[in-house]
């Protein structure tokens, strides 16, 4: 019976230690710092969520939230500079976020971070950009959706512009990936539905010029 009574003894206690200007705040850093980081950059706007670097380990409570929350800040970031430039930084913190949550094997991730590895990838230098070409085949190869497609045809492509030549067999391959990426729909706040219909015809042209018809 004297259970809450000792709870909320400790309680007021640790409040003593760290100070009172916000009682609950300072509790939350105290007794779970890793939900204390959550709330935080949940109250961030994405420029504030982009530049936060997460402290907590990710098997911790509310910290794949962190990594997600801060890995979508970089990555409509960097979607929103592609073009004006800039965009190279936030392509790397997106990509490192989901990085780790593909690392962890947290759901839900897989598309968000192929997107991110596509914005490294335009966001490259030259030399570092078939590299990058390659890393986002092989990670889009082991994802099971078929939106997923659309970055396997992606890569396909970029080879055949960059660093070709491609088999027929592999450019074939690829149309058929962006035509089923073309199909799908939105997922994980993605819709590349118009760029995989425009990739999946570029391809067609690519197979018809390189007679793989």
């Amino acid at each position: 019976m004297r259970l809450p009574y000792l709870l909320a003894a400790t309680l007021t206690a640790l409040v003593v230690l760290v100070g009172c200007d916000n009682p609950g705040d300072q509790i939350a850093r105290v007794v779970d710092p890793e939900m204390a980081e959550l709330a935080k950059v949940q109250a961030m706007d994405r420029p504030a969520a982009a530049a936060h670097v997460p402290q907590c380990r990710i098997r911790e409570e509310g910290c794949a939230r962190v990594h997600e929350i801060t890995g979508d800040a970089c990555l409509r970031m960097a979607q929103d500079r592609l073009a004006s430039g800039g965009a190279a930084p936030y392509a790397a913190c997106a990509a490192a976020r989901f990085g780790v949550l593909r690392n962890a094997g947290v759901p839900g991730t897989s598309l968000r971070g192929l997107e991110a590895e596509r914005l490294v990838r335009e966001t490259a230098s030259r030399a570092e950009a078939n590299e990058a070409n390659m890393r986002l085949a092989a990670l889009a190869a082991g994802v099971d959706h078929p939106a997923a497609g659309y970055y396997r045809a992606s890569a396909v492509d970029w080879q055949a512009a960059f660093a070709g030549p491609v088999p027929c067999a592999a450019l074939q391959e690829a149309q058929g990936h962006a035509q089923q990426a073309a199909a799908a729909g939105p997922a994980e706040g993605l819709d590349n539905r118009a760029a995989a219909t425009t990739l999946a015809n570029r391809l067609s042209q690519r197979n018809q010029a390189g007679g793989c018809t």
